[in-house]
């Protein structure tokens, strides 16, 4: 099921680990994020992936656009050095768009607590 592949790949982007002390998830998203430039883009190549399968699943347009959005975002100020980081944890773009799509089906909003 798509549903079930994408959900995998939003755990691993934005909740694969937690910060300790701070009890905040995150992810391989912003990991890579702290190398300049280019981890964002691969960050934001793997977000893209989600909006092409949620696109094949039959999410309308305007809903992949606002997808497409927050990644652009996530990768715009994800690519700020410092601040950038700190944001990356925050802004978890990839659950924002896992929720887009859950919301289009009817389902609950999506939870990085353990499954």
């Amino acid at each position: 099921m798509i549903l079930k592949e994408i959900e995998l790949l939003v755990r691993f982007l934005d909740g694969a680990f937690t910060l300790p002390f701070f009890n905040q998830p995150i992810g391989i998203d912003a990991l890579v994020g702290l190398l300049p430039v280019g981890g964002d883009v691969v960050a934001a190549v793997a977000s893209g992936y989600i909006v092409v399968r949620a696109g094949m699943m039959g999410v309308p347009r305007r809903k992949l656009w606002a997808m497409a959005i927050n990644i652009a975002l996530d990768t715009l100020l994800g690519s700020v050095p410092v601040a950038g980081d700190i944001f990356d944890v925050y802004w978890k773009a990839n659950v924002r768009n896992i929720d887009i799509v859950r919301s289009h089906f009817g389902l609950p909003p999506f939870s990085l607590g353990k499954k």
